[in-house]
């Protein structure tokens, strides 16, 4: 397996834009042709920097492992080389209250990551178009996405890269029957919202925050009395 490493960007400018992991994974996944595990560096620039608020907070965390999962991983690996609760010298901080605050950032994404594991290890990757546009309705141009189907039900891992609220629509919503199926949030629901469909003219929307993350679910309803306009 060959490992692909992103970092995140920080204000000093001392590491890499979180996007690379998305783009590290499909580049790794192309040339090899095997499984691809994304390593992440538990790497936090207020080390080097000496700017307290340079530290990898849980959004970055989040960040970097959904653009990795939606560029094919199969797995995350979190490494650090320096101490969890390394500081800089002269930074005033307590160690043990920093590595408390990095810890639990740290056990929340990955008890949300292991949610996701059945979708990145078994789900079957399936073509679900989506247009992505702003608030003033503009395309957004690359937004991260993948979409899995799974037992029956089908999922879509997004990953918002500006900082603008963004709304999705399936392209292939039925305009015969815009209420056939039913979104909801699987992960990342502080980041997801969801408009139900009016009519054929306004299907359903996904909605997600700026920097935002999460897996929609999207289950099939069938039809149902009333459904098709008569």
């Amino acid at each position: 397996r060959r490992q692909a490493d992103a970092r995140v960007l920080f204000r000093s400018g001392l590491s890499l834009p979180a996007i690379l992991s998305y783009q590290y994974v499909r580049r790794a996944i192309h040339d090899t042709g095997k499984p691809v595990w994304l390593m992440p560096q538990l790497y936090h620039g207020s080390y080097f920097s000496k700017d307290p608020a340079d530290e990898l907070t849980l959004q970055h965390l989040r960040q970097a492992s959904y653009l990795g999962l939606i560029g094919g991983a199969k797995g995350i690996i979190f490494y650090s080389y320096y101490a969890y609760e390394a500081i800089a010298a002269g930074d005033t901080r307590d160690p043990a209250q920093t590595l408390a605050l990095r810890w639990a950032n740290l056990k929340q994404a990955v008890g949300e990551l292991n949610r996701l594991a059945p979708l990145a290890c078994d789900g079957r990757v399936v073509e679900l178009p989506i247009a992505w546009r702003n608030d003033a309705g503009h395309d957004v141009g690359l937004i991260p996405t993948r979409a899995f189907e799974y037992y029956g039900k089908f999922y879509i891992m997004v990953a918002n890269v500006t900082d603008n609220t963004i709304h999705g629509q399936i392209k292939s919503q039925s305009r015969a029957n815009p209420n056939a199926f039913k979104l909801s949030a699987f992960s990342g629901a502080s980041d997801l919202r969801f408009t139900a469909a009016k009519d054929p003219d306004h299907p359903a929307v996904i909605t997600v925050e700026p920097n935002g993350q999460g897996v929609v679910l999207l289950e099939h309803l069938g039809l149902r009395p009333g459904d098709i306009p008569r």
